[in-house]
């Protein structure tokens, strides 16, 4: 997100966290380009309407990273979490997430090898 909510939810704010990111699940996708990742990245991600068949158009840009694709219209938005971003843009440390279910589970971003979390 391009900046903190205005509205978070008032344990984010107490904990002082100062960024919030989540995943989005992108159904149909073709025509990948990915160049220059070094992560941590944080970037602009924008959509534009494609053809005539429910479809999109998806570029995420920072500073020289890029990813572009074509996919359904229709996104699925979850694991909202809010944290504390360091100055290298890490998003190491605490997080307090949204869902019930995954604070429960966890206090941090799992490891990639977390299959349920990723939906692998």
């Amino acid at each position: 997100m391009p900046s903190f909510p205005g509205s978070a939810p008032q344990e984010w704010i107490d904990a002082g966290m100062d960024t919030v990111q989540c995943q989005f699940q992108f159904l149909a996708v073709d025509g990948i380009s990915l160049t220059n990742w070094a992560p941590p990245v944080i970037g602009d991600v924008k959509t534009t309407p494609w053809g005539t068949e429910h479809r999109m158009k998806v570029s995420v840009r920072s500073m020289g990273m890029s990813l572009e694709f074509n996919c359904s219209d229709s996104v699925r938005v979850g694991h909202v979490t809010a944290f504390e971003i360091h100055e290298n843009g890490s998003d190491n440390g605490r997080h307090l997430f949204l869902s019930k279910v995954d604070a429960r589970r966890h206090t941090a971003l799992p490891e990639t090898t977390e299959k349920t979390f990723y939906e692998r």
